[in-house]
């Protein structure tokens, strides 16, 4: 079997995927996994996040670009590693973390094409947000050094082609379901009542982690707007923050409008797969009211767990959600982002229908199949 190295962060969205696309690539290479150890110490960071540990079954933490004594380890840790391995593709996953350490991977990936590894990056963010601040030359160099891309959707291939002169190969891997979180063993009923969520609600989450393009401001205006008129709302704010005072700033807007009898909130600096059937299990509806988004794992776990969902006109996928899957409102609206909520609620007999679409979508949306796209993009390159 040809061999394959993935770098990739092992936690949060990123380690998520990683994790649902590890059995089916390994199926068909030799796969390793590489990931990051802990920034400050250096030490291995303890996976206990049950879905990544049952099913990345290889690999290795050798990466800690914190500081350039860190960094120069974390090279030799990688040429030691492929030396040994003699690896026929990279495959590095970019994110955000990848990027802000892109100074790391630049010589290496270098290094790495001169002895004829293939590379392939994984956007799952092309641009930065906000992009127009950090699209520089340098991150422009750094993209072209792959020999091809894989991307979630047309509009970030477009992206990598209008503001980096990508031109080498870019494949659309559509973002399989993350289908391993649920269990189908959780009913709503007991959700409600280990969250203490009243049943008698229209309830509403937002989940994920916490970033000002995620538009939670414009949802709790939003509320406001509702709760006004309608008491009988509900929303759950399920959040991953680096600092508890990141959250101050929608404490803040809570308090002023009156609404903490209407919101549930769980902060967590990094939110445990357990921890999330029992979040979407609650939920009648998942709202993401994102100003900017290049791809949403978050759409995905709605997916997976069966739930419309209220979607912005900046998704990708705002034609194949809106009136077929959920509904789309207006970006930086939070006026016709309730109106919309409202109308989703006051039409429950096609919620039926939603539900019915989005397991019909589920049917041919899986990891399975984006992993079909990897297949063929690396035995192209070997």
């Amino acid at each position: 079997m040809k061999k394959v190295c993935q770098v990739g962060f092992l936690k949060f969205g990123v380690g998520h995927y990683i994790a649902h696309l590890y059995p089916h690539l390994a199926s068909q290479f030799d796969l390793t996994v590489v990931s990051y150890t802990h920034a400050s110490t250096g030490e291995p960071l303890t996976v206990n996040d049950e879905i990544i540990t049952q099913n990345v079954k290889k690999y290795r933490q050798l990466i800690n670009p914190h500081g350039w004594a860190a960094s120069y380890r974390s090279a030799n840790n990688l040429f030691d590693l492929f030396a040994r391995e003699k690896f026929d593709v990279f495959n590095l996953h970019i994110s955000t973390y990848v990027r802000y350490t892109s100074f790391l991977f630049i010589p290496l990936i270098e290094y790495f094409k001169k002895q004829a590894l293939r590379i392939v990056y994984t956007m799952h963010d092309v641009l930065p947000f906000p992009e127009k601040e950090i699209i520089t030359p340098y991150l422009t160099y750094f993209y072209n050094l792959a020999d091809a891309a894989i991307v979630g959707n047309d509009k970030e291939r477009q992206n990598l082609a209008d503001y980096f002169h990508f031109q080498n190969d870019t494949a659309v891997a559509t973002h399989g379901i993350y289908d391993l979180f649920n269990s189908h063993r959780l009913s709503q009923t007991t959700a409600l009542q280990i969250l203490q969520i009243p049943p008698d609600k229209n309830r509403l989450l937002f989940f994920g982690a916490l970033r000002d393009n995620k538009g939670l401001a414009d949802l709790l205006k939003a509320l406001k707007i509702l709760i006004q008129q309608n008491d009988n709302f509900h929303l759950t704010v399920a959040v991953s923050i680096k600092e508890a005072s990141d959250f101050d700033q929608y404490q803040a807007l809570i308090d002023r409008f009156g609404l903490r009898n209407s919101v549930k909130i769980f902060i967590k600096d990094y939110i445990h797969s357990k921890d999330i059937e029992t979040q979407f299990q609650a939920a009648d509806l998942v709202v993401l009211p994102y100003t900017d988004v290049s791809q949403s794992g978050i759409l995905n776990l709605a997916f997976a767990f069966e739930k419309p969902m209220i979607i912005t006109d900046v998704f990708a996928e705002k034609d194949l959600v809106d009136k077929s899957m959920g509904l789309v409102a207006k970006t930086h609206n939070p006026q016709d982002l309730a109106d919309t909520i409202r109308v989703f609620f006051n039409h429950k007999e096609e919620i039926t229908a939603y539900v019915a679409n989005i397991q019909e979508y589920n049917k041919t949306h899986t990891f399975a199949e984006t992993a079909k796209v990897y297949q063929k993009v690396f035995e192209n390159l070997i």
